[in-house]
């Protein structure tokens, strides 16, 4: 249970990437790097968990860094967040589309990887391998303006018809 919400909230926090009730799926658009730049330089923020089924209420803070790999290819994010937990997240275009990431949760736990949609300045985290009538969890990270985050972690135990939130909040470029 601890490790699910450790990858839960480090990808919410990370991909602090943030979806609101029944959001319309993202439509797809071309998978250039350059969008990951959004994400780029030291990121500070803040937000609430609250209880569920999947998380314990508590204020989080999260402090992340994303750099580019030195050829380019990878946007590399490492997180820091007060749950204590860990992560390490590259980030790529996919070559079938849209983009993909690579998560190294805290120290230990197993590596994952995911779906990213990025389509203007949302980018959506689809629940990963749904399986039906098994919780699914969609994170959706929406850049107002340049600089700015605001982030929302979700769950689903009705196969997407409903969705319950179990993170929200925002964050700042620093640097």
């Amino acid at each position: 249970m601890k490790m699910l919400i450790a990858k839960v909230l480090a990808c919410g926090l990370l991909i602090l990437l943030p979806s609101f009730s029944q959001a319309a799926a993202p439509e797809k658009t071309s998978n250039d790097p350059k969008k990951l730049n959004a994400f780029l330089g030291r990121w500070v923020g803040s937000g609430k968990m609250y209880a569920t089924a999947f998380s314990k209420a508590q204020e989080i803070n999260s402090d992340t860094t994303c750099v580019w790999s030195p050829r380019k290819n990878y946007l590399v994010c490492d997180q820091h967040n007060s749950t204590p937990a860990e992560q390490m997240t590259l980030f790529a275009p996919d070559p079938a589309g849209d983009y993909v990431f690579y998560s190294i949760p805290t120290p230990g736990a197993a590596p994952y990887r995911g779906k990213l949609v990025i389509a203007g300045n949302v980018w959506t985290y689809p629940p990963m391998n749904p399986v039906k009538g098994k919780p699914q969890f969609r994170t959706i990270n929406t850049f107002p303006k340049a600089g700015e985050e605001v982030f929302k972690t979700e769950f689903s135990q009705d196969d997407g018809a409903h969705w319950t939130t179990m993170l929200e909040g925002t964050a700042q470029r620093v640097k």
